[in-house]
């Protein structure tokens, strides 16, 4: 979706953090050594920017160590060279077959978002289906602005498990980027063909 953005031969894919050598070390990863999240410099109307973007293709887009240290990398890579990062997240939250060892580095992509926020550096997540668990309650959640696609399924937890833990009958719409507006975890909700002229505007905007 991102990539309808990107301006002419300004994208450039980006070689950082572990790859998968922590997971390889660990034995968490057994199949194809396929990161879920790719990193990449680009323009958007002439502002340099670092672009996240997730392959949900890959494990339902979900994170291991190996994807939580190249978010890590990224945004410590954006703080140095001072850009903007757009992350457009499309996962299914942290990979819960990798343990502890991958729900400890929650705190570690936070620590990365937070130093280069501390710098008043700008940046957007955006939102598209599904978005939730580990990767809502962290890095994407700490976002300066949150777009959502439209009837993105954004939240933590999954609509069975709260429902049977609280034994109440949820909205309809529970979960969903509309009601995830109107409860003040959203900024922006828009559709697909929108986002583009949305991300140009706040980019221009942070550059005055």
């Amino acid at each position: 979706m991102i990539c309808e953005y990107i301006e002419g031969d300004t994208f450039c894919e980006l070689n950082i953090g572990i790859g998968h050598q922590l997971s390889k070390i660990h034995g968490l990863n057994k199949g194809p050594l396929r990161n879920a999240v790719k990193v990449n410099t680009c323009s958007i109307n002439k502002v340099k920017i670092l672009l996240i973007q997730f392959d949900k293709s890959n494990k339902m887009g979900t994170i291991g160590v190996a994807e939580s240290e190249k978010i890590t990398s990224a945004f410590e890579y954006a703080t140095q060279k001072k850009i903007p990062v757009i992350a457009v997240v499309a996962s299914g939250g942290i990979r819960v077959n990798e343990g502890t060892l991958a729900l400890m580095q929650m705190a570690k992509m936070t620590a990365a978002v937070k130093q280069h926020s501390a710098k008043g550096l700008l940046y957007i997540s955006v939102v598209t289906n599904p978005t939730l668990g580990g990767a809502s309650a962290s890095f994407v959640s700490l976002a300066d602005i949150i777009i959502a696609e439209k009837y993105a399924v954004y939240g933590f937890s999954g609509r069975r498990i709260i429902e049977d833990t609280t034994h109440e009958q949820l909205p309809d719409d529970f979960q969903t980027a509309e009601y995830a507006k109107r409860h003040g975890m959203v900024d922006i909700v828009a559709d697909k063909s929108e986002i583009k002229q949305i991300i140009s505007k706040l980019l221009r905007l942070h550059e005055q």
